[in-house]
């Protein structure tokens, strides 16, 4: 049993690998303007606003292994 928790999917390679892709997105679509391009294929990207302050993001991989991860983030609107 004790092989099963430590070579599961939440702990492989694999699954880091998709998460740094998630997080290198959501990085990239903040520093850049608001025409954000998803250069990656396997990837896709949802955007929906929650209400007037709150935007929820949610980037989807696919890996060259078929592993499929999701990160979500939320974003506050400042207030001037």
């Amino acid at each position: 049993m004790v092989y099963a928790s430590v070579f599961s999917a939440t702990t492989s390679a694999e699954f880091y690998s998709g998460q740094r892709v998630g997080d290198e997105l959501f990085f990239m679509m903040q520093v850049s303007d608001d025409t954000f391009n998803n250069e990656l294929p396997d990837t896709k990207i949802e955007q929906e606003w929650r209400n007037a302050n709150l935007k929820h993001i949610t980037i989807i991989h696919k890996d060259s292994a078929g592993i499929t991860t999701d990160k979500q983030y939320y974003i506050t609107a400042g207030h001037d």
